[in-house]
């Protein structure tokens, strides 16, 4: 995200440098996860009143401040997952691997012979995919 330049040349800077830069950006996406809980929890405008139709006073779900609150929700969290994707990201993976780490062991399974091309070449014309005369033009 940032390119830190130095001019001392020195790399044990460079390399502080860059930790700070990264504490800070998981500081900041942390801080926005907070500020999304402080968000979500406030419900002082999700209800107004509002007068009927007889004159009764009600409380109404306020829409639009719902719909707000979200907006700020789901702007923060995007914030959040682009800033520090390993805590926050939408990414996921899959790692396969056998006991105890290992790789995994194949075994058993029958594979068929490569094919040479005479052979291919006969097993496609015989299912009807190409013919003979297909080939020499192809050739020329």
């Amino acid at each position: 995200m940032y390119v830190w330049r130095l001019t001392s040349g020195s790399d044990d800077l460079s390399k502080a440098r860059h930790k700070e830069l990264l504490v800070a950006e998981q500081l900041r996406s942390d801080m926005l996860v907070d500020e999304i809980i402080e968000i979500s929890d406030d419900a002082r405008e999700d209800y107004i009143k509002k007068v009927d139709h007889e004159g009764n006073e009600i409380e109404v779900l306020n829409k639009e401040a719902v719909m707000r609150a979200r907006l700020k929700v789901d702007t923060r969290k995007w914030i959040a997952g682009k800033q520090y994707k390993r805590r926050y990201g939408d990414s996921q993976s899959v790692e396969m691997s056998g006991p105890e780490g290992t790789p995994i062991q194949f075994a058993g399974i029958d594979r068929p012979a490569p094919l040479d091309y005479e052979a291919w070449k006969a097993v496609v014309v015989s299912e009807g995919r190409r013919s003979e005369s297909d080939e020499d033009t192809e050739a020329e």
